[in-house]
């Protein structure tokens, strides 16, 4: 086969114009995935957004939420909609800053004593705490002294510490520094029963931070100086 020079050099002009180019595409960014739970009042009006469309997350005190998959922003805000002369609103509660994959995030939500919603995020992983163990979290406010099975540690204010338990359980006695002389003054001591199955976390917090539960409220019950709100979670056996 043979080419008239001009047909030639059409050819070869097309072969050297590249083709146009595709703008590459994202890669789609992975779901982020959490748990909530309420700690000393139902709320069960809460809600978030994917993409614009409000999701409802009824959060109940001691219940969790089944897993909820998160995508859309590096941070989750959470709301009470409002209706307001016909016109419909939002009351952002919590903003959150989540730990992404491949971990996972347990949300606790409380209310405190002045009518203020507080929230917190830890990690949610399988292996934090192992079964069989506590994770106690530090959220009274104040720098602590945790006696879990005979052995003292400080434990700042947001800190963790896991412990093992022994005999299924762990004694516990947290004391709370008294700042006027620097010794340490006992707050709280407990039992805590722990399955070898179980994942146990275990908030530490002032009562007189909190709002009172409905219960507290009906029987006047006297303010503890520190208090335990229990998570437990049971491992599947493999």
């Amino acid at each position: 086969m043979t080419f008239k020079p001009a047909l030639l050099l059409l050819c070869l002009l097309a072969a050297a114009v590249p083709g146009r180019a595709q703008a590459p595409v994202a890669p789609k960014e992975p779901p982020v995935e959490f748990r909530a739970i309420a700690w000393n009042r139902d709320f069960p009006d809460v809600f978030y957004e994917i993409k614009g469309k409000e999701q409802p997350l009824p959060l109940h005190r001691g219940a969790l939420t089944p897993p909820q998959l998160y995508t859309g922003a590096p941070k989750l805000v959470l709301f009470i909609p409002t209706m307001i002369e016909g016109k419909r609103g939002k009351v952002p509660i919590a903003e959150l800053a989540l730990n992404l994959p491949p971990k996972k995030n347990l949300i606790v939500v409380w209310l405190d004593k002045n009518g203020q919603y507080g929230a917190t995020v830890l990690a949610d992983e399988p292996g934090r705490p192992a079964a069989g163990s506590v994770r106690f979290v530090n959220l009274a406010g104040r720098t602590l002294a945790l006696n879990c099975n005979g052995q003292t540690e400080v434990c700042a204010v947001g800190a963790e510490r896991i412990v093992t338990a022994k005999k299924g359980g762990v004694g516990i006695r947290i004391a709370v520094e008294v700042q006027t002389n620097g010794q340490w003054k006992l707050a709280l001591m407990n039992g805590l029963p722990v399955a070898s199955n179980e994942r146990v976390t275990a908030f530490i917090a002032d009562p007189g931070r909190l709002a009172r539960s409905p219960e507290e409220e009906e029987k006047d019950l006297k303010v503890r100086p520190l208090s335990l709100f229990v998570i437990r979670d049971t491992v599947a056996a493999p």
